[in-house]
């Protein structure tokens, strides 16, 4: 575990989003880059939210 372990990186990333005409519920995508001492790594997300 201690290969793996970054005592502190910052995360850099952009989303997008959209919100029905309704305001019941919203769709998003972003990406995001997590920068540290000797690690790095990329994701992409993407997500929804309802209300009911």
């Amino acid at each position: 575990m201690e290969a793996a372990y970054a005592s502190r990186f910052t995360t850099v990333g952009a989303g997008v989003g959209y919100r029905g005409q309704k305001r019941k519920g919203y769709m998003m995508l972003g990406t995001y880059m997590d920068f540290g001492p000797g690690y790095q790594s990329a994701h992409a997300q993407f997500g929804t939210g309802w209300k009911f």
